[in-house]
């Protein structure tokens, strides 16, 4: 039976968001309600089942998938082959808090590039690593783009960190296409909350296998289920506070 894995780094908050995101991807592709979804081995792992898909055919199916964008709100539809409604990426119009692009950074130009990027994955590491597979971003004309800076590995290249502006003197680093577009499509549906307490974003990981509808919900209705809620920043990664990045996210026992 074809399933999915995927390896991860629960404290990259990319890497959390991104399983939500393949997740999203799998029950789009077989939306009955038979796809199921649950971290495991300390939340180092994610497994969906049910989809009739592995990794490689999800890929294909993003590789076939139109996505028209709207040129005045940026919204984003993912026509995905055999499905007559496309899934709507328009998160950030309502709320921008969880944006990083700003400036000269144009979603709906980024989104097709890391979705070409998928396409031609070819790596020595097994599907299940592809969170770890950085390549240079390149448009049609060759030069170098800066993605989204979901993958927290981003969030420590910040110019406070390093002493000077990467965007400014014309330096794009790698770029993990997996985690940055699988990110973005996750936050639609398991979008992050603040907690004002922590004075942190939050989201959550669960140890049983459950459905999309059910996984998503973040509130009270959700106490038969064993979860684990993680807390993560977000940073700035110039000092005109133009750029943001999501920080490291932590387990809140």
């Amino acid at each position: 039976m074809a399933e999915i894995r995927l390896k991860l780094n629960p404290k990259n908050t990319g890497h959390l968001l991104a399983c939500y995101g393949v997740f999203e991807i799998a029950h789009q592709l077989k939306p009955d309600g038979s796809v199921m979804a649950h971290f495991c081995r300390e939340d180092t792992e994610f497994v969906i089942t049910g989809s009739g898909h592995d990794l490689p055919g999800v890929l294909e199916a993003l590789r076939k998938a139109e996505l028209p964008v709207d040129e005045q709100t940026e919204a984003i539809s993912l026509q995905l082959p055999g499905r007559s409604d496309p899934l709507v990426l328009n998160w950030w119009v309502a709320d921008n808090s969880l944006k990083t692009w700003a400036g000269q950074q144009q979603i709906g130009k980024i989104v097709p590039l890391l979705k070409r990027a998928l396409g031609d994955y070819q790596d020595d590491r097994s599907p299940a690593e592809i969170f770890d597979w950085g390549v240079r971003l390149r448009d049609d004309k060759g030069e170098a783009v800066a993605a989204t800076a979901f993958n927290t590995r981003l969030s420590r290249l910040t110019s406070i960190d390093i002493g000077f502006s990467m965007n400014d003197q014309g330096l794009k680093p790698v770029v993990y296409p997996a985690v940055e577009f699988f990110a973005l499509v996750g936050i639609q549906r398991f979008r992050p909350s603040w907690d004002e307490t922590l004075k942190q974003w939050v989201c959550f990981t669960w140890s049983e296998p459950l459905p999309i509808l059910i996984a998503s919900l973040t509130d009270e209705r959700l106490w038969f289920v064993k979860r684990r809620m993680y807390a993560f920043p977000i940073k700035f990664r110039d000092e005109g506070e133009r750029y943001k990045a999501l920080g490291q996210s932590q387990v809140v026992e």
